[in-house]
C-alpha cells in the first residue's frame, strides 16, 4: 500500500489486493520496456526518499517505523528500479534504522549506499556520503565496533 498524509497530519494507508498488485506489476513489466518503466518509477522513489528525509529530520518515530516497512518492500523489488534510486533509498532507510536502534538492518544498507555513492562520486552525492558516514559511524559505535566507526 501507499502511505499518505491527511490534512490533520495523521497517517492513513492505502492498500490494494495482492491480485490487483500482480496485474499492475505484470502490465508494467511486460508492456513497458525497462527504460519507460524506470522513467515512470523515478518520481515515486524520489518522492519516497524526500518524504523519508523529512520524517527523519522531524524525528517522527511512528512514521519512521511505517516508512521502514514500506521501504523494505520496495527494496525487495530492487531489480525493478535504477541502482541510483535504490542507493538513495538504502541511505535513507539505513538512517531510519539507525535512529530506530536497529543496527543490524542499518549497517548493511548504509554500507551498500556508500559503495554506490563512492563509485558514482559527484557533487550531488557529497552530502549523501557525509550523511551515510555519520550514521554508519553512529551504528558502529553503538555496536562497540570502535575501530570501524573511526574509519
Amino acid at each position: 500500500g501507499l502511505i499518505t498524509e491527511t490534512a490533520s497530519g495523521s497517517v492513513t494507508t492505502f492498500s490494494m489486493h495482492p491480485s490487483v498488485h500482480q496485474i499492475l506489476r505484470r502490465y508494467l513489466l511486460e508492456e513497458l520496456d525497462k527504460e519507460k518503466y524506470w522513467h515512470l518509477s523515478m518520481p515515486m522513489i524520489s518522492a519516497l526518499v524526500a518524504y523519508t528525509t523529512r520524517i527523519r529530520e522531524e524525528n517522527d518515530y511512528g512514521r519512521m517505523q511505517l516508512l521502514s516497512l514500506h521501504g523494505e518492500k520496495i527494496l525487495a523489488c530492487h531489480h525493478l528500479f535504477p541502482e541510483k534510486d535504490m542507493s538513495n533509498l538504502k541511505g535513507e532507510l539505513g538512517a531510519l534504522y539507525a535512529l530506530l536502534g536497529d543496527w543490524k538492518k542499518s549497517q548493511p544498507l548504509l554500507q551498500e549506499a556508500l559503495k554506490y555513492f563512492n563509485i558514482h562520486h559527484d557533487e550531488k552525492n557529497e552530502l549523501k556520503i557525509a550523511q551515510a558516514l555519520t550514521y554508519l559511524g553512529y551504528v558502529c559505535r553503538a555496536q562497540g565496533q570502535y575501530l570501524q566507526a573511526k574509519e
